[in-house]
């Protein structure tokens, strides 16, 4: 899907690990203390306070940004992304700026069809549009994948393909060769580099470890270490589609259910990425799709 724009949610997790391990924001002896949620005085009037929860009511305790990848944990991407009391986070110039080295805001490139570019929230754009000033809880929004940040699938997939491979975007493409109408070769299309050196593949590596731990005990465990014969790693997400939740009746308020996943995690030669449109949490709706491809692939795919 390339021409949907959509809140991406946690999928967008791995990519501020990234960004937040490159600008030494976190390294990995870091632990945030997930106690559910987070709350921040009004700085004109500290009497009002703004909670921002995360998905567990009770919190995840202290974690790393390993368990904050495998568990999903809101609080530690509030804290890394927008700062938090003394931690000082990415902020949203730091962070814009790596969705946008990811391809995120940009069409790909891809050789047919149409396609969305996505939406990139700035403090420029919400003064714009509102006249409102942009404050912490538009980062806190878009450090977890919600707010105005939207993208499509294949955005998601090309990125995620980055961390992956090592830290190289590329164009993604459907024509891989083509013949005439007697058989022969005319043309044979070559990967096209869009960006390269994004992040530095050692820290890559350690964002890797996390979508792998998401799988083998995370919120992605346990039926893709049961059913796909290869070792997986992936992140799950849940896009909220209603600023006030699902509310019970209107099914276009249930959340967006995501899913992305690469195999074999330790030596990898496919992403896959799932988007069930209004149905729920992503660990159950989308991860079984990614499953079942998986599966598919790595059985019958290879016959």
């Amino acid at each position: 899907m390339a021409g949907g724009g959509y809140p991406v949610g946690s999928t967008i997790k791995p990519f501020v690990s990234a960004a937040a391990f490159q600008e030494k924001v976190i390294n990995t002896s870091t632990v945030i203390q997930d106690n559910g949620k987070i709350e921040v005085p009004n700085m004109y009037d500290p009497s009002i306070v703004y909670t921002f929860k995360g998905w567990k009511p009770e919190g995840l305790g202290s974690v790393d940004v390993f368990k904050a990848i495998s568990m999903s944990s809101d609080v530690f991407y509030y804290t890394v992304g927008g700062g938090y009391q003394n931690f000082k986070g990415l902020g949203v110039t730091r962070l814009l700026s790596y969705y946008s080295k990811f391809g995120f805001g940009s069409k790909t490139g891809l050789d047919i069809g149409d396609e969305t570019a996505g939406s990139m929230p700035s403090p420029e754009k919400k003064k714009k549009a509102t006249g409102e000033t942009w404050g912490v809880g538009d980062t806190y929004n878009i450090s977890i994948g919600q707010g105005d940040f939207m993208a499509s699938p294949l955005q998601l997939a090309t990125a995620i393909s980055s961390i992956v491979n090592g830290g190289t975007l590329y164009k993604p493409y459907l024509v891989k060769e083509i013949t005439d109408e007697n058989g022969k070769l005319v043309k044979t299309v070559q990967p096209q580099v869009t960006r390269s050196n994004l992040i530095s593949p050692e820290y890559l590596a350690l964002v890797r470890k996390g979508m792998r731990q998401t799988v083998e005990s995370g919120t992605g465990c346990c039926s893709i270490n049961r059913e796909v014969p290869v070792p997986v790693a992936g992140k799950t997400g849940t896009a909220e589609t209603s600023s006030e939740g699902y509310d019970g009746k209107n099914p276009r308020t249930k959340p967006h259910a995501w899913f992305e996943a690469y195999a074999p995690s330790d030596n990898p030669e496919i992403v896959v990425v799932a988007l069930v449109e209004y149905s729920g949490e992503g660990a159950e709706y989308a991860l079984p799709v990614v499953r079942d491809t998986l599966k598919w692939y790595f059985t019958e795919g290879k016959k």
